[in-house]
């Protein structure tokens, strides 16, 4: 969390920081999260795709071609990056919980809400979404 002076109460600053990250992601960019497929992410997104690509690519089974591969690696970036911004522009804070409690290796994270919309920290924090667990 961004420290916002150092004579501000825990409380009122995440308030603070809440209102600023939504002022901000509308500063930003009102319709970014809308912009599923925006051309201008292609070139930004190119040297990603390639570094992953180099570690994905041994695992990936033949009958799919390199062109829909890099379309496919494009496609989660670009997921991601929306995701990412939607979140940066809720009032809430969110963390992704990586901890497996039952053992095994955590697929997907946990998605838990850290700050409510009114900018009050959550104690605990509420789950949004379950971890997916892989069986061993």
């Amino acid at each position: 969390m961004v420290r916002v002076r150092a004579n501000v109460d825990p409380p009122a600053q995440a308030i603070l920081y809440s209102k600023w990250k939504a002022l901000t992601a509308t500063l930003i960019d009102p319709k970014a999260g809308n912009n599923v497929h925006d051309p201008s992410r292609a070139h930004t997104f190119a040297g990603i795709t390639a570094e992953l690509d180099s570690i994905l690519g041994p695992f990936v089974q033949r009958p799919l071609n390199d062109e829909q591969r890099q379309k496919n690696l494009d496609m989660i970036l670009t997921r991601s990056a929306n995701l990412a911004f939607l979140l940066f522009a809720q009032p809430g804070s969110f963390q992704f919980e990586f901890a497996s409690r039952r053992g095994g290796l955590v697929a997907f994270p946990a998605l838990l809400q850290t700050v409510g919309d009114d900018g009050r920290v959550l104690s605990p924090p509420r789950g949004l979404t379950e971890a997916e667990i892989a069986a061993l």
